[in-house]
């Protein structure tokens, strides 16, 4: 599989391409490349609140 990793605002706008990313079946998964903050949309948002 190959993805394109990008950093992206709160607004939508791309700030930063990290280039291409490739993992091959059974490859394990490379290390994330910073902490991301939980989905904060309305659906996921009230799922955490109901915990």
């Amino acid at each position: 599989m190959t993805i394109r990793v990008y950093a992206v605002s709160r607004t939508g706008q791309i700030t930063e391409d990290r280039g291409t990313l490739s993992v091959m079946p059974g490859q394990e998964l490379p290390p994330m490349m910073g902490i991301f903050p939980p989905c904060d949309c309305p659906h996921h948002r009230e799922q955490r609140l109901a915990l």
